[in-house]
């Protein structure tokens, strides 16, 4: 027998809808906040010893992951890249660069990957300060034969910084993707130069969404078996009332039909 069954469509509908719109309120998804994405060049690997530091400027007031381009000098390398996020104490104009506090820290296995690839470093977001420097901070234990190998640009493409290498700065600046987890209302708004009337109003959005839920829930009531019971338990009293009207036909030890004459 179904669950679901004895629940009314339209509860069935209320239930969905109201989970859907607590889903759409409480979760979040990673937008792209700021991208360098030129990688046509390999810079040093990050190798035991060694360590490349990456300014950037914070485009809003919260991160959660940044993506980098990396490869390595063999498929089957298998070492530890350490990714920090950091604060950035002083200048960021070309001088020796001082760092702060560590804000977070990622570990990649390169072991995960085997060619030059897009890696997502992601860490529980933190508070920043738009338009604010901080620091990628790349740093390895490996030899320089399985070491990382950051892909960027060798000519300035990034206006928010620039890579240091062992302290020196260059000219470079690695692919990067800055990201922040943003919930259904910061993305509906972001969306709204593109939105067509009347989709350009978030609060149409939102009814929509929740028709859509209920739709989907009517749905899933359908297919778990209240409709089909429902029909089957009328047919069952159809069936009844039938069987009611038709008299039951006679056993064989009711009377008989009378016998005709004996003959001569």
């Amino acid at each position: 027998m179904s669950r679901m069954k004895g629940i009314p469509s339209w509860l069935a509908m209320v239930l969905v809808a109201a989970v859907a719109a607590i889903w759409l309120g409480t979760t979040s998804f990673p937008i792209l906040d700021k991208s360098q994405i030129v990688s046509g060049a390999q810079l040093p690997p990050v190798s035991a010893g060694h360590e490349l530091i990456q300014t950037i400027r914070a485009p809003k007031d919260t991160m959660s992951r940044i993506d980098l381009m990396l490869g390595k000098p063999d498929k089957e390398a298998n070492g530890e890249l350490k990714f920090q996020l950091v604060e950035v104490v002083g200048p960021d104009d070309g001088s020796a660069l001082e760092l702060g506090e560590t804000l977070r820290e990622v570990e990649l296995d390169t072991g995960s990957f085997e060619y030059t690839s897009r890696q997502s470093f992601e860490f529980e977001t933190v508070d920043v300060t738009p338009g604010a420097t901080y620091a990628i901070r790349l740093t390895s234990n490996d030899p320089e034969n399985i070491a990382a190998i950051p892909g960027g640009w060798l000519i300035d493409n990034y206006n928010g910084g620039r890579v240091y290498i062992d302290g020196e700065v260059t000219q470079a600046d690695l692919y990067l993707g800055i990201f922040h987890d943003a919930g259904a209302g910061e993305i509906l708004e972001k969306m709204q130069p593109w939105r067509p009337t009347p989709l350009n109003h978030g609060s149409v959005i939102v009814v929509f969404f929740l028709i859509g839920a209920a739709t989907f829930g009517w749905l899933l009531w359908v297919v778990a078996g209240g409709r089909v019971e429902g029909q089957y338990e009328g047919q069952k009293e159809r069936e009844g009332s039938l069987s009611a009207t038709i008299p039951p036909a006679e056993s064989g030890g009711g009377k008989q039909p009378p016998a005709g004459p004996e003959a001569p």
